[in-house]
């Protein structure tokens, strides 16, 4: 068993030598980089422009819902009253329409995301696909796989989301909570982590067909744990000490180096994370081969 150990010691540094050696690619590497950061502005840019819509709508609608309740008093005073006043609101045209309306404009932040999930990162995760191994896949059979097996950890993702919204307002709302806020965003936060540990690793796996790639990914992500939670611990670990770098004191006082070292630490960490999973799942996936 120490011999085992031994060896899996040594795997996973040369995995992260391998690794690094890859990133040596210079151009590809800066492509990739380019990649990442127009994702990360397009997705930005075009998500607070919705937000702000959103966030008009839900105005409108506490605006609704005071006028009809008599205000925030009379919720805890009277609330028989507000009871009704509410059921009556939420049957009104108005309040259907603007509730409508939400909901549109919640589809399209969702719809709009996945796509440019789609677009920019089947393009990152191919490029370090790329750079990683000599027998590469071809770009229009992984970039097709690529938006398929994000669909199903795509559509997890927003429900996790929406359930734990939900549960956080029924919390909020009542006044003896069956869950402590903590504990809901920590429940969150694990479903979140379960889902795209199985989703990357599904990325990696590069069969000529989507829904192979996608029952792989769950039996190497089981059967390989051991293995492939030392690959997540390297990129933990580099994420860690950028954080840590980050949090400089006298950072805090100039934003603009801010920003600018983090883009240049937190790209290419991404870029090394990918790497080194497709690396990860090269050396131990054997049924990834078939």
């Amino acid at each position: 068993m120490k011999k085992k150990n031994t060896i899996s010691k040594l795997k996973i540094l040369e995995l992260v030598k391998a690794s690094l050696k890859s990133m040596t690619q210079w151009k590809t590497l800066l492509l990739i980089i380019l990649i990442d950061f127009l994702f990360i502005m397009s997705l930005g840019a075009s998500t607070s422009i919705i937000q702000l819509k959103l966030l008009d709508k839900l105005q409108v609608v506490m605006q609704m819902a005071g006028e009809s309740t008599g205000g925030l008093l009379n919720v805890y005073n009277e609330t028989a009253e507000v009871s009704t006043a509410m059921m009556g609101l939420t049957q009104s045209e108005a309040f259907q329409a603007e509730m409508n309306s939400i909901l549109f404009w919640l589809l399209i932040l969702i719809l709009m995301s996945y796509v440019m999930w789609v677009i920019f990162q089947g393009i990152s995760w191919y490029l370090a696909h790329k750079i990683s191994t000599e027998k590469r896949q071809g770009f229009w059979r992984f970039y097709r796989n690529f938006a398929l097996q994000s669909i199903p950890f795509y559509i997890l993702t927003v429900v996790w989301i929406f359930v734990s919204v939900k549960l956080l307002l029924s919390t909020k709302m009542s006044m003896v909570p069956f869950m402590s806020e903590t504990t809901m965003n920590m429940i969150f936060a694990i479903l979140v982590i379960i889902t795209w540990y199985f989703g990357t690793l599904c990325y990696t796996i590069t069969t000529k067909y989507a829904y192979r790639n996608f029952k792989q990914s769950f039996i190497f992500g089981v059967k390989r744990f051991l293995q492939v939670i030392q690959s997540v611990l390297v990129i933990l670990v580099s994420f860690v000490i950028i954080d840590m770098i980050l949090r400089a004191g006298f950072l805090a006082d100039h934003p603009f180096i801010l920003i600018l070292l983090g883009a240049i630490l937190f790209l290419p960490a991404v870029i090394f994370a990918r790497v080194l999973l497709f690396k990860t799942t090269q050396e131990y996936w054997i049924g990834g081969k078939d």
